[in-house]
């Protein structure tokens, strides 16, 4: 026996090995697409991985959910002190951002143009009345009445008027100017404040932000401070509620669902394409041992 008769055996039972698990490998992929002769499909059309994407795709979620990125893995990096630095300065930046600009920019920003003017009007309501409201508490008719009568008696005391100008007159007077302050306030009064309101508002709106939050002692790294309190609070006491807002499951099977058979292919073959390779070239040494083991038996 020469050494290509030794050889041939092991030599076949390798190439049929590699070959059978090469084609194995590639039908768990190809085809991608069913084929069809007139109603009849192939079997094994389209591969494995393509005919079972649903269940792979609901598996896989499932998996990584429960095993890879479960509600408690969020709610721990959520609780992290670095996230939420990151986030207290991410706000901070983005806060930097609309400081040189006017007010009326940023609120730009977020509303348009006729709800902004809305809105301007109705604060401008709002603080006429409360200003008329707290006018009107303090009573200031009154306590002008007041005011006005101990300066007359003041002016007079010790001149030839305080004769003829007694107190109950004073105060008479006085009073019926303090009824008609309160009576003003009531009426004309609040077109007064309202102009006034709406004059403070054109200003405001026109001014720096940056200069209006250092007047206040507000800086980058206050907004930071705040901004990182405020989500270490809102994550303490909502952590659960907003780790159930990520159903990581349902995400990645609508992903996966998402993908097209070529698309899922390379997916795969980028995480397991050494791991494929050695089934193949596993399958070519088992083929050549029986062969070999078929030549000695």
């Amino acid at each position: 026996m020469n050494w290509i008769q030794i050889l041939a055996g092991p030599a076949i039972g390798a190439v049929i090995g590699y070959c059978t698990n090469y084609v194995a490998v590639k039908m768990l992929f190809r085809p991608l697409k069913p084929i069809r002769i007139g109603k009849f499909t192939l079997p094994f059309t389209p591969g494995v991985i393509p005919k079972r994407k649903k269940e792979l795709a609901k598996v896989v979620g499932a998996a990584v959910e429960k095993s890879l990125l479960g509600k408690d893995d969020l709610k721990k990096v959520l609780l992290d002190d670095e996230t939420g630095h990151k986030v207290a300065l991410g706000i901070a930046d983005a806060a930097e951002g609309y400081m040189d600009g006017s007010v009326k920019n940023l609120m730009s920003e977020f509303v348009e143009e006729e709800e902004y003017t809305r809105k301007k009007e109705e604060l401008a309501e709002v603080l006429t009345t409360k200003v008329t409201e707290g006018l009107l508490r303090m009573d200031v008719g009154s306590i002008v009445a007041e005011e006005g009568a101990a300066a007359v008696k003041q002016r007079v005391a010790g001149t030839m008027l305080a004769m003829f100008v007694k107190d109950e007159m004073i105060s008479q007077i006085a009073g019926m100017i303090g009824g008609k302050i309160a009576e003003y306030i009531q009426t004309d009064g609040q077109e007064k404040i309202k102009l006034l309101a709406v004059q403070e508002l054109d200003e405001l709106e026109e001014k720096n932000i940056r200069k209006l939050a250092e007047g206040i002692g507000i800086t980058k790294n206050v907004i930071s401070i705040l901004a990182e309190k405020i989500y270490r609070e809102t994550v303490n006491s909502r952590a659960d509620d907003i780790v159930s807002m990520f159903p990581i499951a349902e995400i990645v099977e609508e992903k996966i669902n998402g993908m097209d058979a070529a698309e899922l292919e390379a997916l795969v073959l980028s995480v397991m394409k050494n791991e494929l390779g050695v089934v193949v070239n596993l399958g070519a040494l088992i083929g050549f041992v029986i062969g070999f083991l078929n030549m000695l038996f």
